[in-house]
């Protein structure tokens, strides 16, 4: 009787196999790495200055910068992207970015997001919000 028991235990695990769980991104480093950023204002304009690196182990197909210029109770004023490259970025390469767009008087400040020229997604290791200066 135990044996039947088992041996019905072990067909129904066997028939009903456990779903894996999918690889957790915890303890992964960010997408990309913002070495430097400057964002500051000149005269009218919002003048951008910054290198961002790839911080993951594969490449990534261009990279496009949003920037979301926030308001002084950080609401969301207007959200610029910006093309820090076309080219294929290898881990470890570094894209410059040197931009320029009109100012609006209630941009206090500013936060980041990053995609590929593929729209996906990339993490970034200090995505905001920063002060413009």
């Amino acid at each position: 009787m135990k044996r039947a028991l088992v041996l019905a235990f072990l067909i129904v695990l066997c028939a009903f196999p456990q779903k894996k769980k999918p690889k957790s991104k915890e303890g992964s480093g960010p997408d990309l790495i913002v070495v430097k950023m400057e964002v500051r204002r000149e005269q009218s304009m919002i003048v951008f200055d910054g290198v961002v690196r790839n911080g993951s182990n594969h490449p990534f197909k261009g990279i496009i910068l949003f920037f979301e210029f926030l308001d002084a109770d950080d609401k969301l004023i207007s959200r610029r992207s910006i093309e820090v490259t076309r080219l294929t970025v290898e881990p470890g390469e570094e894209g410059v970015l040197e931009a320029q767009t009109n100012s609006q008087a209630r941009m206090v400040s500013y936060r980041l997001d990053a995609e590929d020229k593929d729209g996906r997604y990339l993490t970034l290791d200090k995505p905001g919000p920063f002060v413009i200066e």
